[in-house]
């Protein structure tokens, strides 16, 4: 079983997707991929990571005064 969670701040949001059917439940599961958006005022970052911690994707862009 695959479990998505999302955990939305004031100002980020943090995904993750975890899978339950590998798991032994005596250690902590860890997760497939992480997401992080984080923004402040006009700027935001996407960061995602596989489940070895490296980077799969990262980007930053600069917005108007809009949200």
């Amino acid at each position: 079983m695959k479990i998505l969670v999302l955990n939305s701040g004031s100002s980020t949001q943090k995904s993750a997707l975890y899978d339950l059917a590998s798991a032994s439940f005596t250690e902590p599961v860890a997760p497939l991929w992480e997401g992080k958006l984080e923004w402040d005022g006009n700027k935001e970052k996407l960061t995602i990571h596989n489940s070895d911690g490296k980077i799969i994707e990262e980007h930053a862009t600069i917005q108007a005064n809009d949200r």
